[in-house]
């Protein structure tokens, strides 16, 4: 094996990969809008992947009508009920890698794509797929002209995630487009693209590494050498940005930080530590700003819905913290400390039986040892 694959060995511990399915679930307008949605709304985990599969135009319609997908009337009747290939495709992800002949990103798992939404590149690779095993003419015509679409929707799809620094998520569309039109420099752009995913792959862990070990100055001259490569690459703005604060250059910090959303303005790294750089400063406004800001993004992210909560707290918007602190014990139901910030709240309200009562359940929960509830 060793003749063919070389393995990533570290001596520390690392990011365990699963592809963030959960994560993109949470964006969904199907998640945000049904409370009650969880993973066996739609899964049974007695029933195998090919027969969920199968069945997913019935888990669909547990809360759509046919009549909400606009596009269905003008779908051919094989391929109508097909929901998921549409609105969840079915993506590789690079969970592993291995370095390979001619391209080292090998897409060893395909993952069904759990935010729940509208995916033009889907639904014209689905259409086209059945037209391509229809005999007449004009299908061949048609499945030729959704070729085209596709190129251009995976060449816009490639371009947008260059644009931000991720090469790992460009390396997708590129190898479609490889496929779908060879003649194209979609080859020789993959291979650029992966050359210098490697170079700025090692690099970045190397300051992972250095911010893990608190080698602050290490990680700093690491990640600008990363930026310099990938001056679009939010992530490094980001953990620059917590480098640069945490040695106290909290200006610079903040200006990194402001970076991220800049670059990427789906991420909200940048929002949640700027948010939390302000709670350090007691700049309450501008804390509950931010945290607004991250929350926008990130909707049910536990961290930032409770530091959301103390932004709101501290300017006295006990209603509006209360809601936050609620959200982020229905995420994480064992937070000490949204509950810790509730019983402060009802203290400050002269509801003092309901804080008692509060603190005297976390007190036996932590068994009398954690001195905050003390």
């Amino acid at each position: 094996m060793t003749d063919h694959f070389r393995p990533d060995r570290s001596d520390r511990p690392e990011d365990d990969h699963t592809s963030n399915q959960s994560h993109y679930l949470r964006q969904s307008a199907c998640f945000i809008e049904t409370p009650a949605m969880t993973c066996v709304t739609c899964h049974d985990p007695h029933a195998g992947r090919e027969a969920q599969r199968a069945g997913s135009y019935a888990s669909c319609a547990r809360c759509h009508e046919p009549n909400d997908c606009g596009e269905r009337p003008e779908l051919a009747e094989p391929i109508r009920d097909r929901c998921i290939d549409c609105h969840m495709p079915e993506r590789p992800v690079a969970n592993i890698t291995f370095d390979l002949r001619d391209d080292r990103y090998a897409p060893l798992i395909r993952r069904f794509d759990h935010r729940i939404a509208v995916h033009p590149d889907a639904s014209a690779r689905v259409e086209r797929e059945w037209l391509l095993t229809q005999p007449d003419e004009a299908s061949a015509a048609e499945a030729e002209r959704l070729r085209h679409v596709l190129i251009e929707l995976l060449r816009e799809q490639a371009d947008a995630m260059q644009a931000v620094g991720r090469d790992g998520a460009e390396a997708l569309p590129l190898r479609e487009l490889t496929r779908l039109d060879p003649s194209g420099p979609w080859r020789e752009r993959l291979d650029a693209s992966q050359s210098e995913r490697r170079e700025v792959d090692r690099l970045m862990h190397q300051a992972l590494v250095a911010i893990d070990g608190r080698e602050f100055d290490g990680a700093i001259e690491l990640l600008e050498q990363v930026i310099e490569r990938r001056p679009d690459f939010a992530l490094a703005h980001g953990k620059l940005g917590l480098v640069l604060a945490e040695t106290g250059r909290i200006d610079e910090g903040k200006r990194a930080l402001a970076r991220v959303a800049e670059i990427d303005p789906d991420d909200g790294y940048g929002a949640a530590l700027l948010g939390f750089l302000a709670l350090r400063e007691e700049n309450w406004e501008e804390a509950e700003r931010q945290y607004r800001a991250a929350a926008s993004l990130e909707p049910y992210e536990a961290k930032i819905a409770f530091f959301w909560g103390q932004a709101l707290a501290r300017l006295g918007r006990d209603d509006e913290a209360l809601e936050r602190f609620a959200l982020s014990l229905e995420i994480e139901p064992g937070r000490i400390d949204s509950q810790l910030e509730i019983a402060a709240i009802r203290t400050r309200r002269g509801e003092h039986d309901e804080a008692l009562r509060i603190t005297s359940e976390l007190a036996a929960a932590t068994l009398r040892r954690d001195p905050h509830v003390l």
